[in-house]
């Protein structure tokens, strides 16, 4: 409507502003509703407008929180789980979508690989003999391990997507081919990434102003390289393809009022898949690394709803823009950057804080690890390694022999 005949504002009560675009455009058009019914004389018809299906699946959830949006299971498998649409629609988001779509074409090349390669109608449910087949079939396709192991699984999750039987994944048999695999294929260690610690990541923010030309885009990245240091997060919850429920917004910062600090909630991430939401704290700093002065200057004059990192023009924050630009900084000054990825700065930020005496309970609060896998971030040099070996192994070198000495394993 170029011409409305009525409009409205309100400013939104703070109760509500760390809420996604979603819940603002339902309450909207019910505000709209609210505000100018009383003036309608007599029964009317109502035509609401919008840019997007945001509101028509968000208004019947609005009294319940804005529940995330269900994501609709293709016809070919609601016919296939033999249940009913409602079913099959919560048995299809009961995985992630990300993980649905890489696991679809394996099924498919398994599907075709029975019938041209064995000559059988039925791949599913697959026997033993089908699934060894299977497996030397990767081993001549010249595949990894980690793909074997990544394969079966995901033909096992659809066994259980269509209620079949998953006992021939347990077959003794199978499981000495698979180890057979592995003991001719090898199982080569992956190539652990480099950390970006606090010196190299004054470094990379120093590199952005030669390799950004765009200031919005220079401010964007300083402002992600930061915080993805302060906050020890994964690319992943940087970055996005495009605007959903888990993609921060600028109503997702908080700035403390004596501006000592700042807080972002993140909607989701990978070790919150139910969306729960976790908040983390950045510290301001009198350094150009400063994530909490990077954030206020790109949410100066910003809708509450925006996207919080984006590119110029209104592009998405994407993890490809990310990783390209980190590694382009990396290169401005002179290292390469083949070692480096985006989860460098969360490696890094274990790494940082370790070398400066952190505690492992912690650096492990800090990075949101439920376990002792953070130990692998942990990056020591090899002179720190043989101070270490120095104290443990020879710092009592003149004590007298002693045959009866307990074990350590006794103790």
């Amino acid at each position: 409507m170029e011409s409305p005949l009525a409009v409205f504002s309100k400013e939104l009560s703070r109760r509500h502003r760390r809420k996604d675009i979603r819940f603002f455009e339902a309450l909207a058009v019910l505000e709209a509703l609210r505000l100018f019914s009383p003036l309608w004389s007599g029964p009317r018809r109502v035509v609401i407008h919008v840019d997007n299906e945001n509101v028509e699946h968000g208004l019947p959830a609005v009294s319940q929180g804005l529940l995330p949006l269900a994501v609709q299971p293709p016809s070919s498998f609601v016919r296939a789980s033999g249940l009913s649409s409602s079913a099959a629609l919560l048995l299809w988001n009961g995985l992630a979508t990300s993980t649905r779509a890489r696991s679809a074409a394996v099924c498919t090349n398994f599907a075709s690989f029975v019938a041209i390669r064995l000559h059988l109608a039925r791949p599913f449910p697959a026997t033993p003999a089908m699934l060894i087949e299977w497996v030397a079939h990767l081993y001549e396709s010249g595949k990894t391990h980690n793909t074997l192991k990544r394969d079966l699984a995901v033909i096992k999750s659809w066994h259980v997507d269509l209620g079949l039987s998953t006992t021939a994944f347990d077959s003794e048999r199978l499981e000495r081919v698979v180890r057979g695999f592995k003991r001719v294929v090898g199982t080569p260690l992956p190539i652990a990434k480099l950390p970006i610690t606090l010196p190299l990541l004054r470094r990379l923010v120093h590199a952005l102003y030669t390799v950004c030309s765009s200031q919005h885009n220079r401010r964007t990245y300083r402002a992600a390289f930061c915080l993805a240091f302060a906050c020890f997060l994964r690319s992943g919850e940087l970055t996005w393809e495009a605007q959903d429920a888990n993609v921060l917004t600028i109503s997702s910062v908080s700035f403390a009022t004596d501006g000592s600090y700042a807080t972002v909630t993140l909607p989701a991430s990978k070790t919150d898949p139910f969306r729960q939401g976790v908040t983390l704290t950045a510290p301001a700093v009198p350094l150009s690394t400063c994530a909490v002065s990077a954030l206020a200057i790109i949410c100066k004059r910003r809708e509450p709803h925006e996207p919080l990192f984006t590119l110029e023009g209104r592009q998405p924050f994407t993890r490809s823009a990310f990783v390209a630009t980190l590694r382009q900084c990396l290169e401005a000054c002179h290292i390469s950057s083949q070692s480096y990825s985006g989860h460098s700065f969360r490696r890094g930020a274990a790494t940082w804080a370790a070398s400066n005496g952190v505690n492992a309970d912690t650096i492990r609060g800090l990075g949101r690890w439920r376990s002792d896998c953070f130990r692998r971030y942990v990056d020591k040099s090899a002179a720190d390694r043989a101070a270490t070996t120095k104290t443990a192994l020879y710092s009592n070198a003149s004590a007298p022999l002693r045959l009866d000495t307990v074990a350590w394993r006794d103790i």
